[in-house]
């Protein structure tokens, strides 16, 4: 009979209605009281986003603001229910991180259940976040989106009236493998705020801000539905108050219990599993070192069991076999990554690679799925398949970033054996990792990936998938990974610049060099800091990750004096930036620097002036080496060369000689940059000398001089006065005689007149002896630039030459004269020729050459003869060029020449003035300072043609003078008249059958008469009344002589004379 009744529906009634009790408090004695109930809730606060059109302060305005205000409410005991928070606290620049004094931190790292790298890069996406939570403990997840923010005029027409909407959810984390549905409770809400007065315009943001976060905490904190389990404590012992009913719950609690109980045991294996939680399709398939189990999703299923069960005779034999074993030899796998069940999480995810089996036997599969109440369906029939292969790793950890337009993902490695990794994508919903139709990416070697270019505020689903390679064209795929759903953000901060590197060269150049972004950015910031001392991350003054809040945030974390990043992140306090280049550059360049230690950072800076966060290198020290030796000189002697320097300032621990067979041009600062230099000798610090034997006599060599430092650095060359060169040298035989002359004993004392200096070095046998080594010396004067190959000067007057004998054993210098202008006044400049190899008697050799002061003697004209039109608009240059007593040009700047015209026919200009005024504005003399010998002006012509003259004299000597002669000649004809003895006429009367003389007169613009020759044709309107001639040309005068002859009748016409195409005039005839 009692089995009946448990089996009885009644029994089911009882025993629901019993829990249903107990849930609600009905049976008073053993339930605990509300204000008994447990109060503390954790949850971990993920930074809020910004949907389309949202500007990117407002979401952290509002995010920072509900975390602070959760923080102080966990104390405060007007809070109904508290929920302490675990912040990732964002920064406009893009930085992010977990605070290391936040208590729940503390215990994480204390108890080693999360590192510091989860600490210094949390996770903001919501599986990543939701392990981390377990790791710490904490029961919730908090995210957000501020939908939308508007500000607009109020209705009253003053007031500024802003908006904000928003959507908060307070998700469940559920233990790892859990198979039942996670909570979510939404909180979203509208807000407005009017601000009318100016205070409050100004802070309107922070106002209505400052509201949200205050309406999304007091929801937060006021959710009954997510209190935690209430906890039975023991019954008190009271004597029931009157009208008590505890006996009837009493009776009601033990008669349920039993049904309860009698239902679990005898009822409940009658119970039919759900027919949509029924899994069919399953198949096996054995691959190399795993055997791959799919099968079809099942309507209902939130996961599913995967079993395995030995067939045959063979050794069952596992390796880190994870299971528990049925009652019919099947053995429920657990997952692999959480040891726990169900075998597989997600409805949708249809396949299980089983890398326990053993190779060479054979098993049976079977899979179950399970549903969201955490009801098991049926075991689906079983599959055989044999393994032959391969573990390929666990299943990749994704974590994703988004920027403008881009989203970056980051995985872990699977294992050693992964060839590479599939990456798949889906917008809208899950990626399809069976097939390839939503793969994006083959990738290998990596575990990083950019997806761009992308639609902002989309959101795109991502998987991992590794794979290996077996054989040619089959590949043996892995678990997936979590999958990270995200969307790309206009106006995101772009990404922290990846591969980072600085290197400094032995010389403290340094070069720092990075991955170039994946989304388009406008330039790259490289920041740097030198260490005083070992340099420790600390946070001193405000922060960086404050400097990127809102100011009234700022203060707020400030006021706390904690950093949310780790002490491991980048404090950028003491950096500064020290370049920036465009986009298209991924490298940097600065130095040498002094000696220390760098850090260089780099960030990207987006088209809006966005600047992300930083990408770091490893530190670096700068040794500087020494000093440049000075002094450096290479003399060349028989069969040798002697090189010489001075001890070079810093710590030197030795000195480095160099060769070469080519000039150490000034940009080969050092052995790396001089291609083809070989390294002589090193010597000790104390040596300042070295004579190299390995030479070859009469070649030419170049040599330069470094200095090493104690840590192996080494200092730039060192090439004494030949810095275009390097110090040269030409072992040779023995010299023995020497001679110094000059082409010239006279020269004019101007500055530029030049005299040939030859000294000529021979040995015993008279022949020429080169590379040796002479130096040049003039008292007054100085020797003339460009100096031969393998000479430099010794001083800054250039009045001492070091060089060496060509191939024919000369020097050949051109030494130049001073300026001198006294009249009569003559100078010697004593000349003289050392080489020191020579002997004693032969060693100094001397000439002289005299100087003639340089005044003006002469003045010539050029052109002497200017021909122009006279059209007000010609121009001619004319050059006066004035010499000395030697025919020499005087010096500049020392005489000016004055230029005149001898009519006022035109005007004056200097050259180069290329202003335009009105005609006759300039003057018609100007003055111009000699330049190169010459003073030059532009003459402009007049407008009456003739001839005249431009007269020049040196200012101040006007015996020293010339002239120019300019003829302006008529223009093009553009006026034609009629004249009558002189006199302009425009009419004319003739006898019958008399006749008249006159002549037509041809001009040009200027109303100057044309030249001889120019062609003129008549004609006369009606014809037969008078009789001329059909034309004629012009005479020295311009005019054209016409005789008019009348006819036999009474009667008037018009003559017409035509010049070219343009020049007409008339004349009205009247015969009578």
């Amino acid at each position: 009979m009692m089995k009946r009744f448990l089996e009885s529906p009644l029994a089911r009634r009882i025993a629901w209605m019993t829990l249903m009790a107990i849930g609600v408090g009905l049976v008073g004695p053993t339930a605990r009281r509300a204000d008994a109930q447990e109060a503390a809730r954790a949850a971990y606060f993920v930074p809020f986003t910004a949907a389309e059109g949202v500007d990117a302060e407002t979401p952290v305005r509002i995010g920072n603001g509900t975390a602070e205000l959760l923080q102080r409410m966990s104390g405060d005991p007007r809070a109904k229910q508290p929920l302490a928070v675990l912040p990732v606290v964002p920064a406009l620049n893009g930085q992010a991180a977990l605070s290391p004094a936040n208590p729940i931190v503390k215990r994480g790292l204390a108890e080693n259940a999360i590192t510091e790298d989860d600490v210094n890069n949390p996770p903001t996406a919501a599986e990543p976040a939701a392990a981390l939570c377990r790791k710490l403990g904490l029961g919730y997840l908090v995210t957000g989106t501020i939908d939308s923010y508007k500000e607009g005029p109020g209705p009253d027409g003053k007031s500024t009236v802003a908006e904000v909407s928003y959507t908060v959810k307070l998700t469940e984390v559920l233990p790892e493998g859990s198979a039942a549905q996670a909570k979510v409770v939404p909180i979203s809400g509208v807000s407005k705020y009017r601000a009318s007065t100016e205070k409050d315009k100004i802070i309107l943001r922070a106002i209505l801000t400052d509201r949200v976060s205050r309406e999304i905490v007091a929801q937060l904190i006021g959710m009954p539905e997510l209190n935690p389990p209430v906890q039975t404590e023991e019954p008190v012992k009271a004597k029931p108050a009157k009208g008590s009913n505890v006996w009837v719950y009493g009776a009601v609690v033990a008669l349920g219990a039993l049904a309860l109980f009698g239902i679990s045991t005898i009822g409940g294996g009658k119970t039919k599993a759900p027919a949509n939680l029924n899994v069919t399709g399953v198949a096996a398939v054995s691959e190399q070192d795993s055997v791959r189990i799919t099968w079809l999703q099942a309507p209902a299923a939130i996961g599913y069991n995967v079993y395995r069960h030995q067939v045959g005779s063979q050794p069952l034999v596992t390796r880190g076999l994870r299971g528990r074993a049925t009652s019919d030899g099947f053995v429920l796998l657990t997952n692999p990554q959480t040891n726990s069940t169900p075998t597989v999480v997600g409805g949708n995810r249809t396949s299980f690679i089983d890398t326990t089996a053993v190779s060479g036997v054979v098993y049976e599969y079977a899979v179950q799925g399970i549903n969201a109440s955490n009801v098991l369906g049926a075991r689906s029939d079983a599959t055989t398949a044999a393994r032959t292969g391969a573990n390929i790793g666990a299943a990749p950890q994704l974590t994703a970033s988004a920027g403008n337009g881009f989203v970056s993902l980051s995985w872990t490695a699977s294992s050693s054996f992964v060839t590479g990794y599939f990456i798949y994508r889906r917008q809208g919903g899950v990626p399809d990792t069976v097939t390839a139709a939503d793969r994006v990416a083959t990738l290998t070697g990596v575990t990083t990936y950019d997806d761009t270019p992308l639609t902002n505020g989309v959101e795109y689903t991502y998987v991992v998938q590794p794979y290996t390679q077996i054989g040619t064209g089959q590949k043996l795929v892995g678990s997936d990974s979590n999958r990270v759903t995200i969307a790309p953000m206009a106006g995101a901060p772009p990404q922290a610049p990846r591969n980072v590197t600085a290197v400094a060269s032995n010389l403290g150049v340094v070069t720092v060099s990075w991955t170039f972004n994946a989304e388009p950015v406008a330039s790259y910031e490289i920041l740097r800091l030198r260490q005083a001392t070992s340099r420790k991350s600390t946070v001193t003054g405000r922060t960086p990750w404050l400097r990127g809040l809102p100011v009234d945030m700022a203060a707020r974390a400030q006021s706390g004096r904690v950093d949310p990043r780790s002490t491991r992140q980048i404090d950028l306090t003491g950096y500064s930036v020290v370049g920036t280049v465009p986009s298209t550059q991924n490298s940097f360049v600065e130095g040498p620097l002094p000696d220390g230690v760098y850090n260089y950072v780099v960030r990207a800076v987006s088209s809006a002036g966005v600047r992300g966060p930083v990408g770091a290198a490893s530190a670096l020290t700068v040794s500087s080496p020494p000093a440049a030796p000075a002094g450096v000189t290479a003399t060349g002697q028989a069969a040798a060369v002697l090189v010489n320097w001075q001890s070079a300032a810093g710590n030197v621990s030795a000195y480095r000689v160099y060769r070469s067979l080519s000039p150490i041009d000034a940009s080969m600062t050092g052995p790396a940059t001089a291609p083809g230099i070989s390294r002589v000798t090193e010597v000790g610090p104390s040596v300042t000398s070295y004579t190299d034997a390995g030479v070859v006599n009469n070649t030419v060599y170049y040599y330069a001089v470094t200095a090493m430092g104690q840590g192996g650095t080494e200092s730039l060359f060192g090439k004494g006065t030949a810095t275009t060169t390097g110090a040269v040298a030409v072992p040779h035989a023995a010299p023995a005689t020497m001679t110094l002359v000059t082409d010239r004993p006279l020269i004019s004392a101007n500055g530029m007149h030049t005299a040939a200096i030859t000294a000529t070095v021979q040995d015993a046998s008279s022949i020429a002896v080169p590379g040796v080594e002479v130096i040049v010396t003039a008292d007054r004067g100085s020797f003339k630039s460009p100096l031969p190959a393998n000479a430099s000067y010794v001083d800054a007057a250039h009045r001492q030459v070091r060089t060496l004998t060509d191939a024919t054993g000369k020097v050949v210098l051109n030494f130049m004269s001073e300026v001198i202008t006294a009249a009569a006044t003559q100078v010697v400049a004593n000349i003289q020729a050392r080489a020191a190899e020579l002997p004693v008697a032969q060693q100094l050799q001397s000439t002289s050459v005299a100087m003639q002061s340089s005044a003006p003697s002469v003045l010539l004209m050029n052109p002497a003869l200017v021909s122009l039109t006279a059209d007000q608009a010609s121009t001619q240059t004319v050059a006066a060029r004035v010499l000395d007593t030697l025919n020499q040009p005087v010096p500049d700047g020392s005489f000016s020449v004055v230029f005149g015209l001898s009519a006022d026919n035109g005007e004056l200009r200097q050259s180069g003035d290329v202003q335009t005024y009105p005609f006759q504005r300039y003057p018609t003399t100007v003055t111009v300072p000699v330049t190169n010998g010459q003073a030059t002006m532009v003459y402009r012509a007049g407008r009456v043609s003739g001839t005249l003259q431009i007269n020049a004299a040196v200012d101040g000597l006007p015996a020293v003078a010339s002239s120019a002669t300019v003829r302006l000649s008529a223009g093009a004809p553009t006026q034609v008249s009629f004249s009558q003895s002189g006199t302009t006429v425009n009419q004319l009367t003739v006898a019958v059958s008399g006749s008249q003389t006159l002549a037509v007169d041809v001009r040009d613009a200027q109303g100057n008469r044309v030249g001889a020759g120019v062609a003129v044709t008549l004609t006369a309107e009606p014809t037969g009344v008078v009789t001329i001639p059909a034309g004629g040309t012009t005479d020295a005068n311009g005019q054209v002589a016409v005789t008019v002859s009348g006819g036999a009748a009474v009667g008037d016409c018009i003559i017409t004379a035509t010049c070219g195409s343009n020049a007409q005039g008339q004349l009205a005839v009247h015969v009578r």
